[in-house]
């Protein structure tokens, strides 16, 4: 019973410190999670809360767009990170998005 009460603590401690009220909420939508060698790939910024964005695309590229498009050369999972801030810049959030690409 002590430890369940110790754990409850714990994560309700964790949820609090991890986001305050009003602070960017980072989220990538696509309209599609397929693709084809290719094909032109178009990720938007669906954030709230947010002043600042920077994109890393899949090859590494870095863009601050609101949506980004991206041409996958080679059949694989494509990963797109999107970092969001306030206007300060004192906390920036990450989210990432995966994508297939067939042949």
């Amino acid at each position: 019973m002590k430890q369940m009460l110790l754990l409850t603590v714990f994560a309700v401690l964790v949820l609090i410190s991890c986001r305050r009220p009003g602070a960017p909420e980072p989220l990538i939508c696509s309209d599609r999670s397929v693709y084809q060698v290719l094909d032109t790939i178009k990720m938007n910024n669906c954030s709230k809360n947010f002043s600042n964005q920077r994109w890393i695309l899949p090859d590494g590229s870095p863009s601050t767009l609101e949506s980004v498009y991206y041409v996958a050369q080679n059949p694989g999972i494509y990963t797109f990170k999107l970092y969001v801030s306030d206007d300060d810049f004192v906390n920036e959030y990450e989210t990432m998005y995966q994508i297939q690409v067939n042949p």
